[in-house]
């Protein structure tokens, strides 16, 4: 099969040397983009039916007026790993041979601009095109999502993890707005999706959809930690999750997160406190019973989403050998604790990490016995007289935490991506 990437760059009826200069009201004045495919010319080789495949996409966006997401497609479709991408869409899709239903979230025009990304999209750097691309593809019918009676829906995206899952995103169905995805960041999808007019035969089994903003790929847990300091816009009077900061921060415990989520790890869930929690008690200066209490608040090997919350018998064992289990009632949903001591009502679920993990937000401490046994001297005997300064209570100790969450603010680029 003729390689795309070899085609593409002199694709183009605008020559790729004034490709670069070439804005999108200037595009929407001419006409699609399309590889050259001329079997008279030596150096076009025919037309595949991949190269039909791709034109046709093309063809679909410009008339739709996406020509932000048209550039991006001539720029992915220029890199080999956008070439294998688009491969295996066509291959999986209907008209590829293997009947699927994908689907393919197009950001408006005015979605790039609000972006920040700058002009022409096809020239942008191989790792933000792919980003663009496969964190927009669902290798499922997002009407059947539309149209689904659930009204939490996990959508996989062909956006690749180090374990070989997909990155998700999470969306929720509901009247007038139809699917809107909520996390990592909010974007609405049309409910209508875009016409394809004569080529909906070769595009038969892929769907694609309206999206008003560009869906990024989630960010880093410092990176959340520092957008989450001061409120998780939760029922929780001080809903901030600065304390739980500051205490993985003083455990070292943020390093040991912070380095999940590459190298193939299994997956990442973590239960975090809102700063509420930690209030009128839990002054322990003990690091080493602080650190047992935050292992009972994250799972290194398993990531759990909160659409299995309700499933029978789901259960998640965290770093300190204690199981979570959850149980839903009229007040909400409760994580509770194996060892007995305490549960949690999960106040904010399903704040996606970079890398595959998960975030819920929690109002009570789990698993703080621990704190119990780390000596008298503290507030209620919860920690030894004089500690290490390890005071997660009172004004200068939220002080030194928030400008310890200030820090994590690092530039990590559009993507977040490292």
């Amino acid at each position: 099969m003729i390689s795309l990437r070899n085609v593409l760059p002199v694709a183009l009826l605008a020559s790729s040397a004034i490709f670069p200069s070439v804005t999108l009201a200037q595009e929407q004045q001419q006409q699609a983009f399309q590889l050259a495919c001329d079997s008279t010319d030596a150096s076009n080789p025919p037309s595949t039916p991949l190269d039909d495949w791709i034109n046709s996409l093309l063809q679909v966006l410009h008339d739709n007026a996406k020509f932000a997401f048209e550039q991006v497609v001539v720029g992915f479709a220029g890199t080999e790993d956008g070439y294998d991408v688009l491969e295996a869409m066509w291959e999986h899709t209907a008209n590829g041979g293997a009947g699927e239903n994908w689907s393919l979230m197009v950001p408006s025009d005015d979605a790039f601009t609000k972006s920040g990304l700058a002009s022409p999209y096809a020239s942008l750097d191989a790792a933000t095109l792919y980003s663009l691309f496969t964190y927009h593809a669902v290798p499922l019918s997002l009407s059947s999502a539309i149209n689904a009676s659930s009204s939490h829906t996990l959508l996989e995206t062909l956006f690749p993890l180090p374990n070989g899952d997909g990155q998700v995103m999470i969306a929720e169905r509901g009247q007038p707005d139809g699917l809107k995805v909520v996390s990592p960041v909010e974007a609405k999808v049309k409910t209508d999706s875009l016409d394809e007019g004569s080529s909906s035969g070769t595009l038969s089994g892929l769907e694609l959809f309206e999206v008003d903003t560009i869906v990024t790929v989630p960010a880093t847990l410092p990176t959340i930690l520092a957008n989450l300091a001061t409120s998780t816009s939760t029922s929780a009077k001080k809903s901030g999750l600065a304390l739980y900061a500051a205490a993985l921060n003083n455990t070292k415990t943020l390093n040991t997160l912070t380095g999940f989520g590459s190298g193939g790890s299994k997956g990442l869930t973590i239960f975090a406190p809102v700063d509420e929690a930690f209030d009128g008690s839990m002054t322990s200066g003990d690091v080493a019973a602080w650190t047992k209490v935050l292992a009972g608040h994250y799972s290194p090997t398993q990531t759990l989403y909160s659409n299995e919350f309700a499933n029978t018998g789901a259960k998640v064992f965290m770093s300190n050998g204690n199981a979570i289990t959850f149980t839903t009632n009229s007040s909400g949903t409760f994580a509770v604790s194996s060892d007995g001591y305490s549960s949690a009502k999960i106040l904010r679920s399903d704040v996606l990490l970079q890398g595959g993990g998960v975030l819920h937000v929690v109002d009570t401490l789990l698993s703080a016995a621990a704190l119990q046994t780390a000596g008298p001297g503290g507030k209620n005997g919860t920690g030894p007289a004089g500690g290490v300064g390890f005071n997660l209570n009172g004004g200068a100790a939220k002080t030194q935490a928030g400008a310890m969450v200030a820090a994590f603010a690092l530039a990590v680029g559009f993507f977040g991506l490292i």
